[in-house]
């Protein structure tokens, strides 16, 4: 993936990390940049993820503390 380096906390990387297979990304890069983008755009549902899973996401970001 090419763009800019961003710099994240290691316990939140691992985290997401722990949830690629679930979520259904191939990388952690990959996770953040969708859901960065979802959060500009508010367009969650343009992703590679079903109205199901990206609902899933949310609940699992939101038990985490991130949302």
């Amino acid at each position: 993936m090419a763009g800019r380096p961003i710099e994240i906390p290691e316990d939140l990387y691992a985290k997401l990390e722990g949830l690629l297979e679930t979520l259904g990304f191939d990388s952690v890069e990959a996770c953040v940049a969708f859901i960065v983008r979802a959060a500009i755009t508010g367009d969650a549902a343009a992703g590679p993820l079903s109205d199901d899973e990206i609902a899933e996401m949310k609940e699992r970001l939101a038990d985490l503390g991130y949302l």
